[in-house]
């Protein structure tokens, strides 16, 4: 009857430590579940980074444009200053050539 006793004590014991176990087994799936949950935020920030990345290198090139295209009509501008230039030229030359 002792033994009896001590069997039925120790399966007991083993069913808490079971228990036990499944409840480690428990908080180690809901640890992982936040890493992941932390890769995930982790991966979206890093994704956002890149989108700014490219947002950024978007508005460095329309900039780069916007350059180009001002230095293209400063020299359209410098040659039509120099076109006028060339006309006022003859002018000043004709100017001088006829009698006051």
């Amino acid at each position: 009857m002792v033994f009896g006793f001590v069997k039925v004590t120790f399966g007991f014991v083993k069913v808490a430590f079971g228990f036990v176990k499944v409840a480690f087994g428990s908080v180690k799936a809901a640890f992982g579940s936040v890493k992941a949950a932390f890769g995930s935020v982790k991966a979206a920030f890093g994704f956002v980074k890149v989108a700014f990345g490219f947002v950024k290198a978007a508005f460095g090139s329309v900039k780069a444009v916007f350059g180009s295209v001002k230095v293209a009509f400063g020299s359209v501008k410098a040659a039509f200053g120099s076109v006028k230039a060339a006309f006022g030229s003859p002018e000043m030359a004709f100017g001088r050539l006829l009698p006051p």
